[in-house]
C-alpha cells in the first residue's frame, strides 16, 4: 500500500480550514480535496491539534519560567559582598608582626 507524503504545510492547510469552518470543511470533504482517505485527515486533524496543545503548554511554561526567572534578578547592591578571608592563627600572627616591624621581611618570618 503506497500512502502520499504530506507536505507540513498542507497538513497545516488541512487543518486551518477544519477548524475555521468545520460545517463546510467536513473530514469528507477535506479527504476528496487531498485525494487522502478520511483515517488520514481524521489524523491529520488529531495530530494537529495535539501539536498545537504541545506549542500553547510549552508557551505557558516558558512565560512562567520567564516570570520566574526575572523575580529571582537581584539589585546591584544586594549582590555586593565584602569577601571575608580567614587566615589560620599561625599566618596571622606573622601578619601583625610584619606589620609592627616592615624592616623585618615577611619571608624571614615564615621561614
Amino acid at each position: 500500500v503506497k500512502i502520499p507524503y504530506l507536505k507540513d504545510a498542507v497538513r497545516q492547510e488541512i487543518y486551518v480550514r477544519h477548524m475555521e469552518d468545520p460545517a463546510t470543511w467536513t473530514v469528507q470533504k477535506l479527504a476528496i480535496t487531498h485525494g487522502a482517505s478520511m483515517q488520514r485527515i481524521k489524523a491529520v486533524l488529531f495530530l494537529m491539534q495535539n501539536r498545537r496543545n504541545f506549542i500553547e503548554k510549552d508557551q505557558a511554561q516558558l512565560n512562567s519560567f520567564s516570570a520566574a526567572s526575572r523575580a529571582l534578578v537581584l539589585d546591584e547592591a544586594e549582590i555586593r559582598v565584602k569577601p571575608t578571608i580567614t587566615f589560620p592563627a599561625g599566618l596571622v600572627k606573622l601578619f601583625e608582626l610584619h606589620n609592627e616591624d616592615k624592616s623585618v621581611p615577611l619571608s624571614s618570618l615564615i621561614a
